[in-house]
């Protein structure tokens, strides 16, 4: 398999799976890999705020915390360059771990937190936001659109937190919703770029040229995405399945 063709995602699991078994090859204590409820504990392990969220306590936590990343994190890759869809899961993990730590001040909680729950609540929302009737196929379910999923998978995260780790997980969701609201809001478009000197008047007039295909490019890029969030992406028709993935492409590799 080419290293080039791994997405962003898949280096995401990748890490998460080696950290697993790092952690279980060398039975490192869990004060030096979990997140602790104790400020002052967590200041003297300033790792933990970002170890926490690639480590897991048994194999399943780990399957089913990562099927959750592949299924959401593919999703966003196709809207976002992939590089933000990284920055979405640190800071969703970052946002649950102060989530967490305030609400083990105010529970009295005494503990640790790991596993990268809060970071794929974060993915898992931002894709529902963004692309909420998008259509997927599940086995013995049929064609669902995918805010029902989200909506499905956050419920169970939440009913399978307790205590403080209940709190963890809202970090995750206020972080991937405010980002992906964001993102569509203030959706950024490529600009033009800015000579070294005063350019000729060809040049000039090339630079005008190229700063108006990539306004058009992104208006159409604008239009295509609300089709996909209205309708899902299969209302796309061939051409413009094609053409969505030329433009993001485009889009993804100027930025």
């Amino acid at each position: 398999m080419d290293i080039k063709s791994i997405t962003a995602t898949g280096w995401l699991i990748f890490a998460n799976a080696i950290i697993f078994v790092l952690v279980l090859a060398t039975g490192l204590p869990e004060p030096y890999t979990s997140l602790p409820a104790d400020p002052a504990q967590a200041l003297r392990h300033p790792w933990t705020p970002v170890s926490y969220m690639l480590v897991h306590y048994s194999f399943w936590h780990l399957l089913i915390n990562m099927l959750w990343l592949w299924l959401f994190g593919r999703v966003l890759e196709n809207v976002w360059p992939e590089r933000r869809v990284v920055r979405l899961y640190l800071l969703g993990g970052l946002a649950g771990a102060l989530f967490y730590i305030l609400a083990s001040l105010w529970l009295s909680h005494a503990g640790y937190l790991c596993g990268a729950s809060a970071a794929v609540v974060a993915v898992m929302t931002a894709a529902g936001l963004r692309c909420p009737n998008m259509e997927v196929r599940l086995m013995l379910i049929g064609t669902v659109r995918l805010k029902w999923i989200v909506a499905a998978g956050v419920l169970l995260l939440f009913v399978g937190a307790g205590g403080a780790g209940f709190w963890a997980h809202l970090g995750g969701l206020v972080a991937g919703a405010s980002l992906a609201l964001v993102r569509t809001r203030h959706r950024p478009y490529p600009k033009a770029p800015k000579p070294a000197h005063r350019p000729s008047r060809r040049r000039a007039r090339q630079l005008g040229r190229e700063l108006e295909l990539r306004r058009l490019q992104g208006q159409r890029l604008d239009q295509l995405l609300d089709r996909v969030r209205l309708s899902g992406f299969d209302s796309l028709s061939p051409a413009e399945q094609a053409e969505l993935k030329r433009i993001s492409d485009g889009l993804k590799n100027e930025n």
